[in-house]
């Protein structure tokens, strides 16, 4: 019996100019000699995705030639499950299940997460991550002054560990991370993610929850504090 895989052809720079069905298509047809037609294309706002099932005898003969447009950022490998890029949350839009987030070197952390948010329309999740990031702009909080302290750090570090989550504040989405790193001495370090660039590259797990989580300002501590469930 032969097997299929179906994934998504994202045209993100692959090809300048808008999307065409002849130029994609024409290009991967060449690559993939026993492809299918186009079964399905959405358009979304600024980007247009096609559908493709790939038959193969043997799904790992398909393997080299998906490498070479996933690493261009043209595919998106089955979309329907587990991985997405921070341009394609549409593709998950209202998912109630986990998927990790892919991000390239020079990505906006925070951007990045919150686009695919804003896609994917969470209602709220939980997120944690590993990767290495620059320009890392870490804060202590100081309660008695109700102050952030923050530091730069420019250079890359590895980032060990990542835990945050994915709320709302006054009708947007709010993303609240603390993180911990290392440099190149095996020193580590930690506290309040305020800003990180990708470098080289991070990958972020998102669990969407079932409802969406409020929050305000609380004039106590100076924080967004989430709004517990009223019985």
């Amino acid at each position: 019996m032969t097997q299929s895989l179906k994934i998504w052809a994202v045209n993100k720079g692959f090809y300048p100019g808008i999307f065409r069905r002849g130029k994609l298509h024409s290009a991967m047809h060449r690559v993939f000699n026993d492809m299918k037609d186009i079964i399905h294309i959405l358009s979304t706002p600024g980007y247009n995705h096609a559908q493709y099932t790939l038959p193969c005898h043997n799904l790992r003969f398909l393997a080299p030639r998906l490498e070479y447009f996933f690493n261009q950022g043209a595919i998106i490998m089955n979309a329907n499950t587990a991985i997405v890029t921070s341009d394609s949350g549409k593709l998950i839009e209202n998912t109630d299940k986990p998927f990790i987030l892919v991000l390239k070197p020079g990505e906006n952390l925070f951007e990045s997460i919150l686009r695919c948010a804003n896609d994917a329309n969470l209602k709220s999740a939980s997120i944690s991550g590993l990767g290495g990031l620059r320009n890392i702009e870490a804060a202590y909080y100081h309660l008695e002054t109700q102050q952030y302290h923050t530091k730069l750090f420019a250079e890359m570090h590895e980032l060990i560990s990542m835990n945050g989550n994915i709320t709302f504040f006054e009708g947007k989405r709010f993303i609240h991370i603390h993180a911990a790193f290392s440099d190149e001495q095996y020193i580590t370090f930690g506290g309040h993610l305020m800003s990180a660039i990708v470098s080289p590259s991070a990958e972020i797990t998102i669990i969407p929850l079932s409802h969406s989580i409020e929050r305000k300002h609380d004039t106590e501590t100076g924080l967004k504090i989430m709004c517990p469930i009223k019985p």
